[in-house]
């Protein structure tokens, strides 16, 4: 199932995540990221660069997603995935936000 935790109180899930749910490789879900057309306060509001490092000290690649990010992310892939599991994904973000009130 989709993995999805909480960063300053708002569900957020990453980069990482969205490519193993939609058989993607991460290095297409972070180009599909940045040629996302939005504005750079969506962008900088709904797509975080991860705050975690490896073991090695080399910074994660993973970008950490919000809701809306991962809306507007889903929408713009081509992707065999049916609309029923993006359906699942959003409901699943809805579920942790009533989850946390």
């Amino acid at each position: 199932m989709y993995f999805i935790s909480f960063l300053n109180g708002k569900p957020i899930t990453s980069s990482s995540e969205v490519a193993d749910q939609f058989g993607k490789s991460h290095n297409d879900i972070l180009r599909s990221i940045e040629q996302l057309t939005c504005s750079k306060e969506f962008r900088t509001s709904n797509f975080l660069s991860s705050p975690s490092m490896w073991p090695s000290g080399k910074p994660d690649s993973n970008v950490l997603i919000t809701r809306e990010g991962l809306v507007l992310l889903v929408m713009s892939l081509d992707s065999p995935a049916p609309a029923s599991f993006r359906r699942n994904v959003i409901a699943k973000f809805d579920g942790m936000v009533s989850f946390q009130k």
